[in-house]
């Protein structure tokens, strides 16, 4: 590695040694200065050429490339290590949501199922309460012939009463006559010597 190193420095040193040599003129730095990073970098290392020192210049590049190096990978760890961590935060998050889902889902289901039963109930109600309906008016025009009914039954009743009480008092009045009576027919005080003839023994009877 520190041969590697050598070798790039000289060679660094050799390029900047020659006034036709610019370091900006590279293929592979043309690709760097594709972006704000690489740019700045290039600008940063043609600078440092500028010194007199060309073999100083080139080691205090590769210095300051090693310290970058280093210094990305570092960053890298550090991202790749809180990457990590929040990968599987948002992992153990998502599998969270994924059994809340789930949980939901089964019971969307289940309200879906009630939602149907209820549904069939209050069409059944519905169907109840119209039949309920039927039935009222059904039992209310009963209600009124029935009604009807016991309001004749009720003028016969008091007719009929009427025409008995007038055969009771028909009754009674032939009763109390028939106290009044003496003779064979009431039984009473019947002279002896009167001989009864068979339809008033039947009377008596």
């Amino acid at each position: 590695m520190k041969h590697l190193n050598v070798c790039l420095i000289l060679c660094l040193a050799l390029l900047s040694s020659i006034n036709s040599f610019q370091f900006s003129s590279l293929l592979e730095v043309q690709q760097l200065k594709s972006n704000i990073f690489g740019s700045n970098l290039i600008e940063t290392i043609a600078l440092t050429f500028q010194s007199n020192n060309k073999v100083g210049a080139a080691k205090e590049v590769l210095t300051m490339l090693e310290d970058l190096r280093n210094q990305l990978k570092s960053d890298q760890s550090t991202d790749t290590s809180i990457f990590e961590n929040k990968r599987a935060e948002f992992d153990n998050h998502i599998e969270k949501l994924d059994n809340e889902i789930s949980k939901l889902t089964t019971e969307i289901d289940a309200l879906n199922l009630e939602i149907q039963r209820l549904t069939d109930l209050i069409t059944q109600s519905d169907k109840n309460i119209l039949s309920f309906k039927a039935r009222i008016e059904n039992l209310n025009a009963l209600l009124t012939e029935m009604k009807a009914a016991n309001d004749n039954d009720n003028i016969y009743y008091k007719q009929k009463i009427i025409e008995l009480e007038k055969v009771y008092q028909a009754f009674s009045s032939v009763l109390v006559r028939l106290e009044k009576l003496v003779g064979s027919v009431s039984a009473r005080q019947a002279p002896g010597h009167v001989n009864l003839t068979d339809s008033e023994k039947r009377d008596v009877e």
